[in-house]
């Protein structure tokens, strides 16, 4: 699952939408939208 949090924040800082990130990472939007804020509110990387 680690690997899927990447990728949806690589495709998010590379400018997709919610719904293309769902799209090609095959998880809900839901689950986009909570990864992108958790990792904005913690203020981490998608890098690390």
């Amino acid at each position: 699952m680690v690997k899927k949090y990447k990728e949806i924040l690589r495709y998010h800082n590379n400018g997709f939408s919610q719904r293309q990130i769902a799209d090609l990472t095959d998880v809900s939007r839901g689950t986009v939208i909570k990864t992108v804020d958790a990792f904005k509110r913690l203020n981490v990387s998608w890098r690390r």
